[in-house]
């Protein structure tokens, strides 16, 4: 997983903020979507690779490959805390945050996400690289005064996300919309069943 920095920003220009990323692939064969084929690079590093220039040596497909695995294993080691002091681990308070409160629905709305992979950053082994999405599409879902239909709360969630260009490539909006709203559904209905049977 990746979480949304650029691999290319953060070993050569050790910047590991988040980006708009774009999905790259690395032998520049736009037909080839194996996971191992497919990297995010911040909009100027993809630039920067898919242009071929006579003056200079620019970004190499071995730098690439190399950056993409650090990046993954950097994240893959830091998947779970460091329990070995007690003053290093704690729990954080999240009695009002959106994961205490719509948790399970997360869950459910991010696999979904990760299943139809909308702007292709599914790699295999990032399961939460749309919770970000996630969070936003349920907060709008949870107030939406417009009454705005889940598949156009998608795609202006990825448009605000990505790019309009990137969104728009995506065509499957309804009918992940249908299972998005089938877990808001049933998130809503479990919720009212708990909230009249506190017992």
């Amino acid at each position: 997983m990746t979480r949304r920095r650029g691999c290319l920003c953060c070993y050569l220009e050790d910047d590991w903020s988040q980006k708009k990323v774009q999905v790259s692939h690395i032998d520049r064969n736009p037909q080839n979507n194996h996971p191992t084929n497919l990297v995010p690079l911040c909009l100027n590093h993809h630039d920067e690779y898919d242009s071929s220039t006579s003056q200079s040596k620019g970004i190499t497909k071995e730098e690439i490959i190399k950056y993409k695995k650090m990046l993954i294993e950097h994240y893959d080691s830091n998947l779970i805390p460091d329990m070995t002091s007690q003053d290093d681990f704690y729990i954080p308070d999240l009695s009002n945050s959106l994961l205490y409160t719509y948790g399970l629905l997360l869950f459910k709305v991010t696999l979904i996400l990760y299943r139809y992979d909308p702007i292709g950053l599914q790699f295999g082994c990032n399961a939460d690289e749309y919770s970000g999405e996630a969070r936003a599409i349920i907060n709008i879902l949870r107030q939406n005064p417009r009454g705005l239909p889940t598949s156009v709360i998608c795609k202006n969630v990825f448009t605000d996300y990505f790019t309009k260009c990137l969104a728009e490539n995506f065509n499957k909006y309804q009918e992940m919309a249908e299972e998005i709203e089938k877990a808001w559904m049933d998130f809503k209905e479990l919720t009212y069943y708990y909230q009249s049977h506190p017992d």
